[in-house]
């Protein structure tokens, strides 16, 4: 944040979720939900995640979710963090709330992936476009467009 702010940025786009949340909502699964900190890093959890990503020096995405959760369990507010460090630095703080977003939804991480997405059908295939033609149905053209 200190960095943006020395840089000139003004204002900070705070993305505080995509089909999950980084903090406990009442409507929405967490980043951690079904990460088990008692077993092992070959749970279930981290079972789609490219081993190499899971363990050893290149092994961010599991740490991601191993840190959220334990920066939660401290009593940590992500949104409340990025907001007041943003006003600290005098910078302008917006909350992004995104619908259903996700970024590589054809793994199913459970901590990318909404349990809703994981199982229903169309939005379970693994097909990186399944989920342009399951929301623009009537748009065969766009579809069309966005894969070629």
């Amino acid at each position: 944040m200190d960095a943006h702010a020395a840089a000139g940025i003004t204002d900070l786009l705070i993305n505080v979720n995509g089909q999950r949340t980084n903090y406990r909502s009442d409507v929405w699964e967490a980043m951690w939900e079904g990460y088990d900190p008692n077993l092992r890093i070959d749970q279930p959890f981290f079972a789609e995640i490219d081993p190499k990503r899971r363990m050893g020096p290149d092994a961010c995405e599991a740490k991601m979710y191993m840190d959220i959760l334990a920066f939660h369990k401290q009593g940590g507010d992500h949104p409340k963090l990025m907001i007041d460090r943003a006003r600290h630095n005098k910078l302008k703080a917006w909350i992004s709330l995104r619908m259903n977003d996700g970024h590589l939804g054809w793994i199913r991480c459970n901590g990318a992936s909404s349990s809703l997405e994981d199982q229903h059908a169309p939005f379970s295939e693994r097909d990186p476009l399944a989920h342009l033609d399951a929301l623009l149905v009537d748009r065969a053209d766009v579809v069309h467009d966005v894969a070629e």
